[in-house]
């Protein structure tokens, strides 16, 4: 699943509680989500943890599943 279609899913409340629980900016994921930036390994990786594994950091950094 994409960032966004975790937003989408869970509403615009999780935008404001995933930034709080990864300790960044709700404007920074914003960015992330519609693919206007590219998060940092640590930050994908505390995406993910954040998420229980709904978002996974390859998704979000583009990595090849191969």
């Amino acid at each position: 699943m994409t960032l966004k279609e975790y937003f989408d899913e869970n509403g615009r409340g999780s935008l404001k509680g995933l930034a709080d629980a990864i300790d960044t900016s709700k404007g920074y994921l914003s960015d992330i989500a519609c693919g206007r930036r590219r998060p940092s390994p640590d930050v994908a990786k505390a995406i993910q943890r954040a998420t229980e594994n709904q978002v996974l950091a390859a998704t979000l950094l583009e990595l090849d599943a191969a």
